[in-house]
C-alpha cells in the first residue's frame, strides 16, 4: 500500500501540498537564493591556498535544477604581483568525471589586490556535473573550503584524503578547449564561487 506524505490526509489532498512533496525530494542545491554565493559542493571548513602560477585547476559542481550563473567569484587574501590575473570558467563533464568540453571562459579578473573578485557571465546550466576552472600567471593566495564529499573520490591508499579538484601544468591565457588532458587529482580545496541570477 502506498501512504500519502506525511501531513496529507488523502491522495486527493496531493495537489494543495506541493511544498511538502518538494520538500520531501529536494536534492542539495535545488533550492538556492538569487544574489549570494555558494560553494560547488558540500564543504567541511577550509583556510586559503596559493594558487601557483601557470596550473590550470577543475573543480566538481553539482547543478541539481536549470539555473543561470551570473557570478564566478573568487576570494584574494593574499594579493599577488602588481597586474596578476586568473580566468574564471565552466567546463562539462566528461568521461569518469574528468573535465570535458569549454562551456564558457568567464574571461579575467585582477588578483593583485585583496578582495572578492567576480567574473560576470549569464551562463544557463542544465542539471548535471561539471567542473569549474581557474588558471593565474602569479601566485595570489585565496580562501579554499575542504570538501566533505566529491564525485572524484577518496585516495584508495588512505581513505583520508578527499579528492576535490584536478590540477595540469597549463600555461596562463584563454581556457582551453577542451580541458587539458593529463591532470592529477588532489585534496579538495575548492575556492570558486558560483552565483544565482
Amino acid at each position: 500500500m502506498i501512504y500519502p506524505p506525511q501531513g496529507i490526509s488523502t491522495p486527493s489532498d496531493l495537489t494543495t501540498h506541493t511544498a511538502v512533496i518538494d520538500a520531501h525530494h529536494a536534492f542539495p542545491f535545488q533550492h538556492m537564493r538569487t544574489g549570494v554565493y555558494y560553494m560547488p559542493w558540500w564543504t567541511d571548513g577550509g583556510g586559503t591556498v596559493g594558487l601557483p602560477a601557470n596550473w590550470l585547476h577543475g573543480f566538481p559542481m553539482l547543478v541539481t535544477r536549470a539555473i543561470t550563473i551570473d557570478r564566478l567569484a573568487i576570494e584574494v587574501t593574499i594579493a599577488g604581483a602588481g597586474g596578476t590575473k586568473a580566468r574564471l570558467g565552466i567546463y562539462n563533464n566528461g568521461a569518469n568525471l574528468y573535465p570535458g568540453t569549454l562551456v564558457i571562459d568567464g574571461g579575467e579578473v585582477a588578483v593583485d589586490g585583496i578582495a572578492v573578485v567576480a567574473a560576470t557571465i549569464a551562463q544557463s546550466l542544465n542539471p548535471g556535473i561539471y567542473c569549474l576552472a581557474i588558471v593565474t600567471d602569479g601566485t595570489p593566495t585565496v580562501r579554499f573550503h575542504g570538501l566533505s564529499m566529491s564525485p572524484i573520490g577518496a585516495n584508495p591508499a588512505t581513505l583520508t584524503t578527499i579528492y576535490g579538484r584536478w590540477r595540469v601544468a597549463q600555461a596562463y591565457g584563454a581556457l582551453p578547449d577542451p580541458f587539458t588532458a593529463g591532470a592529477v587529482v588532489g585534496t579538495s580545496d575548492a575556492c570558486i564561487f558560483i552565483r544565482e541570477a
